[in-house]
């Protein structure tokens, strides 16, 4: 005869409470106190000063991933139940290990596909990842190299290491072309054409123009036309009214025709930095689609803030975040970390105008110690507007 044991500390059926931690038995389970708290002698666990107190070390994961559902692959080889589990597991350890990607962890290179720069291997917990190349002793000479881009860097070294970094795939030219932007054979990349569907994952491309006669190395290392993936509204089909747990996702229709949530590659998209803000923190990333991409891997919603790199003072008058922090009243908070927005930039020319806020009465959900919830005011931004003052009376 053949026993099994449900795990009710995992799934729902145990009552610890929020000072115990759930210990799964045979058969049953077992609620332990945690550190620093004691049994009160009425199975509940109460705070307690004493300095011998033998708990348990209690970790509890906090924020809009923990309630996502499904596998995900540790950037320490492992696959673990939940984004949830994964954290708890942090805690417990004292370890960082990250998440690697969502769903279970891979264990071949066939399925993986890397950036330049980078390479595949199957680490020892068997585990398909991308890392970055090595440099060799004459990569790490220190004589500056030109990429494409006619950027220099100090060596090859160091480019290969931005490149990685990055997730980009520029080359380098030869050497003995001199990296002066003042003597690019090429313009500027012209905008991204439309997408070449309507609806569903597609492609888009760019173009730059000659704007002198190119040496045979330069026509061979410089490209005129690149061409990146780019996503659309669902077509009919599986993806139309399915919603990706990632909120930064994309839904893609997959070869047995199921609908699939992928992060975007971001291959071949260059630099266009943009000022954008990823769950709570605000940054610059290379481009628009690496906004999203950072996103998605941290499964939080992405925004554009502005295009350009983020500065103190925009040139622009522009909605910017002012004030990220949780909301606390009489004893009650929100879940999470609320952003909160305000005005910044100049009007240009204007010299009349200032940026001027358009205010708006939004309303957060606050949760009490005894896990009754009400809405809480707070008053936001929703747009910022050159405007002449208005006169006060």
């Amino acid at each position: 005869m053949i026993f099994s044991d449900d795990n009710e500390c995992s799934n729902g059926e145990a009552d610890c409470g929020d000072n115990a931690k759930c210990i799964n038995t045979l058969g049953d389970y077992e609620c332990v106190c945690c550190d620093g708290y004691e049994d009160d002698g009425n199975g509940n666990c109460a705070g307690s000063d004493s300095e011998h107190t033998t708990g348990e070390k209690c970790c509890v994961c906090g924020g809009r991933q923990c309630g996502r559902e499904g596998e995900v692959c540790g950037e320490d080889g492992k696959t673990y139940d939940s984004v949830a589990d994964l954290r708890i597991h942090e805690c417990e350890d004292d370890k960082s290990i990250g998440i690697d990607y969502y769903g279970r962890c891979r264990h071949s290179c066939d399925e993986v596909n890397c950036f330049r720069y980078q390479t595949c291997d199957v680490n020892s917990d068997g585990v398909a990842t991308c890392l970055c190349e090595g440099c060799t002793d004459d990569e790490e000479s220190p004589e500056p190299v030109c990429s494409e881009e006619y950027e220099e860097y100090d060596s090859e070294c160091v480019f290969k290491e931005r490149m990685c970094e990055f997730d980009l795939e520029q080359k380098l030219l030869p050497k003995g072309i001199e990296c002066n932007a003042d003597n690019v054979p090429v313009g500027e990349w012209s905008s991204w054409s439309t997408c070449s569907v309507t609806c569903g994952k597609g492609e888009k491309s760019r173009t730059r123009e000659v704007l002198r006669p190119r040496s045979e190395d330069e026509v061979l290392n410089i490209e005129l036309e690149r061409i990146a993936d780019c996503y659309m509204e669902p077509c009919d089909g599986p993806c139309k009214d399915y919603e990706c747990d990632n909120p930064s996702a994309e839904c893609i229709v997959n070869d047995v025709n199921e609908a699939e949530c992928e992060c975007p590659s971001c291959k071949s998209e260059g630099k266009d930095r943009v000022c954008g803000l990823v769950g709570t923190e605000v940054g610059t990333y290379n481009s628009l689609c690496h906004l999203q991409k950072a996103a998605c891997k941290q499964e939080v919603p992405f925004e554009l803030v502005y295009t350009g790199e983020c500065v103190d003072e925009p040139r622009q008058c522009i909605r910017v975040p002012v004030d990220i922090q949780p909301i606390t009243d009489n004893g009650c908070t929100s879940n999470g970390s609320v952003v909160l927005y305000g005005c910044k930039g100049s009007c240009g020319d204007d010299v009349d105008d200032c940026c001027t806020p358009t205010y708006v009465v939004g309303m957060v959900q606050l949760t009490c110690p005894d896990d009754s919830t009400f809405g809480h005011e707070v008053v936001d931004v929703e747009a910022c507007t050159c405007q002449v003052p208005s006169e006060e009376p």
